[in-house]
């Protein structure tokens, strides 16, 4: 279904605006930045394509679909890490769980949750 998604998007993506696979970059957002998994198909030209991709916060569709070819029950004990900041709702969840390492930090802007 991946690969499906993948081809599809950027075959349209080609169709519509010319645009070839080397210029987008595909991921793919999860926890903690949403609730749910979706795919993006960015255009590397745009200037703001780099803030939403940054470790922790997005996995290229590539690298999953690796994963579950090498693996299809990968994503089912793997361990994916994430940072929360102490400002995130799902940071007093965790934190309340039992779920948190926050180390030795003291300035509460740099506090991030290590799940």
């Amino acid at each position: 279904m991946l690969m499906q998604l993948r081809a599809g998007g950027l075959a349209e993506l080609r169709k519509r605006y010319g645009l070839a696979p080397a210029a987008l970059r595909v991921y793919m957002h999860y926890l903690p930045t949403f609730w749910w998994a979706h795919v993006h198909f960015a255009n590397l030209t745009c200037p703001m394509m780099g803030a939403s991709t940054t470790v922790g916060k997005a996995i290229l569709l590539d690298d999953i679909i690796d994963n579950l070819t090498r693996d299809p029950d990968f994503y089912a004990t793997a361990s994916l890490s994430f940072v929360v900041g102490d400002h995130d709702s799902l940071y007093t969840h965790l934190r309340a769980a039992g779920g948190i390492d926050t180390g030795a930090v003291d300035e509460p802007e740099a506090k991030k949750a290590c799940v």
